[in-house]
């Protein structure tokens, strides 16, 4: 019944990617990727349409009948120029790749490109034509109530059914954890924790930001935002969205504001603290010790807390840059050379030094070599470069773009990055076509 529905979900979110368009369009594919399971595959023999990849080739056949889909768009991009270079860069690693052919190594150059960096298109070519925010604000919150509502519904059964269902039972259950909140990770219909986090945080943010009417659907979407981001039970991602709530809650708003929600969380609290001091409270309790257990010198860096630490992150990145990178400095070994070659070579061991590849710098100093690195920062300090130059365009756009940057920048070097890049990338761009919208409209006032 659940891969069935898999199936309807996939078709029915499909259709209306191909027959929409602009922000309907970008609202029906975010429904996609979070509703249907990254788990799910359509079709276990084309790679296109394993996982939400479907989602994103949908897209780009919606863009391509539409007409959108062509250079004069793409190159209108004010990100453009380093998206080109990281383009380049990754046509690069697959041809310099000896493991492969060279039109495979095209093909997994494009691929990776797609299916990365090269989503922000997917938001960007989303903002042509005006943009109805109440009515995209309530599909968010739509969409989030399904999604948080299935998550607090995992987190008291202790179980994710759909995950279950599609093979991979009790993958979220720790039967040993050293505290409770780590006993069973909410993940919604997601594969990682940290990626449902990192959706729980982008919608939070969207929502906060755009919404301004169904005060109490709102609210209520808001509050299982955040709870269901800490229900992950994952520092990689709990830890970047408090720094993302601090920018926002600094720079955002007003003195008043900050002052409400100062004493509206000590109220929260208390009242938890009082009323719920063994079930919700000892949790929140547990969560704030693990993030200071994490940050603070003085802590053990998540050592005594199972799960992967600090110093196993900074072993495997080290690994990843003294080790791996100087054999092949320029273009890495390769995509997919971890699972394609250092598993094999060591029957399905992990390197004891890379362990399991937690963090976008690993892939960036064994896979994607120094060219990449480069493009890399050059796209980053680009896109910040753009954000702080058009500050004045408009503050809200501003201040979500700088909180959804830093918040994911931070992210990519903490956490296993699955295909967080698929949320994260389409609303930057979506972000940066709004900010575009905003400059072209003042010039015509």
């Amino acid at each position: 019944m659940i891969i069935a529905l898999q199936y309807i979900l996939t078709l029915f979110f499909g259709y209306k990617i191909l027959k929409t368009n602009a922000w309907e369009r970008f609202m029906w594919y975010l429904s996609g990727i979070t509703l249907v399971s990254t788990l799910f595959n359509f079709s276990n023999v084309a790679t296109l349409l394993q996982g939400h990849i479907i989602f994103v080739m949908i897209f780009l056949v919606s863009l391509f009948f539409e007409g959108k889909l062509k250079l004069k768009y793409i190159k209108q991009c004010p990100l453009f120029v380093p998206l080109l270079l990281l383009f380049i860069s990754y046509l690069s690693i697959g041809l310099f790749d000896d493991r492969i052919n060279p039109l495979m190594g095209l093909y997994r150059g494009v691929y990776n490109y797609l299916i990365m960096y090269g989503a922000l298109f997917l938001g960007w070519l989303s903002t042509y034509g005006d943009i109805d925010y109440n009515n995209f604000t309530k599909r968010l919150i739509n969409v989030s109530l399904i999604f948080t509502i299935y998550g607090v519904f995992t987190y008291i059964i202790k179980s994710n059914p759909v995950v279950d269902a599609l093979g991979y039972a009790d993958r979220f259950v720790f039967q040993n954890a050293v505290v409770s909140f780590r006993a069973f990770l909410v993940s919604g219909f997601l594969a990682e924790s940290g990626v449902y986090g990192l959706s729980c945080f982008l919608f939070f943010m969207l929502i906060s930001v755009f919404g301004s009417h169904n005060r109490k659907e709102r609210m209520l979407a808001m509050f299982l935002l955040c709870i269901n981001l800490f229900l992950t039970g994952t520092r990689s991602i709990m830890i970047p969205s408090l720094i993302g709530f601090f920018i926002y809650i600094i720079f955002g708003l007003k003195v008043n504001q900050r002052f409400r929600v100062v004493v509206l969380g000590i109220a929260m609290y208390v009242i938890i603290t009082l009323f719920f001091p063994t079930t919700i409270g000892g949790v929140i309790g547990e969560l704030i010790d693990a993030m200071l257990d994490t940050i603070l010198p003085s802590g053990s860096g998540g050592a005594d807390l199972g799960g992967s630490t600090v110093d196993a992150r900074d072993m495997q990145i080290t690994a990843a840059f003294t080790k791996y990178l100087p054999q092949n400095l320029y273009f890495g070994h390769g995509f997919n050379y971890y699972i394609e070659n250092i598993l094999v070579w060591n029957n399905g061991v992990n390197d004891e030094e890379l362990l399991g590849m937690e963090s976008y710098l690993c892939y960036l100093g064994v896979e994607y070599g120094l060219i990449n690195i480069l493009t890399v920062i050059i796209f980053y300090v680009w896109l910040i470069y753009y954000i702080i130059k058009n500050r004045f365009v408009d503050k809200n756009m501003y201040i979500l773009l700088l909180c959804v940057v830093v918040t994911y920048i931070i992210y990519l070097v903490t956490a296993f990055m699955g295909d967080s890049w698929l949320y994260a990338m389409p609303i930057i761009g979506l972000l940066i076509g709004i900010v575009e919208q905003k400059k072209k409209s003042s010039v015509n006032l």
